[in-house]
């Protein structure tokens, strides 16, 4: 679950850490569509979700919170680390992208 509020968004995950991300603290923000996640090297998986520290070939080491089978995705960037947010509805996944997006730009 993903919740957007003033200051920040808090990802309130089952089986993984909570996180929360002050939006001043975000470098950029990308709306992207088939994400290549890579393969998990720490975290949880299941046929539901996947969450954790992943790698692929474009960041490398990075942090994924995502619906398996995500078709849209939010990619992060703050302090040279990336954190990448996959939604079920793509409906859900716009409105967060446009949230974040709305309050990085401010």
């Amino acid at each position: 679950e993903v919740k957007c509020e003033d200051t920040s968004f808090k990802i309130n995950a089952t089986y993984w850490t909570d996180i929360e991300v002050d939006y001043a603290d975000i470098d950029t923000a990308e709306y992207r569509k088939d994400f290549d996640v890579g393969i998990r090297t720490n975290g949880f998986g299941s046929a539901r979700l996947s969450m954790g520290i992943f790698e692929n070939e474009e960041f490398g080491s990075y942090t994924l919170y995502a619906y398996t089978g995500a078709k849209e995705y939010v990619v992060l960037t703050s302090e040279g680390k990336t954190l990448v947010i996959g939604m079920r509805d793509t409906n859900d996944m716009k409105a967060i992208y446009d949230v974040i997006s709305s309050k990085i730009n401010e």
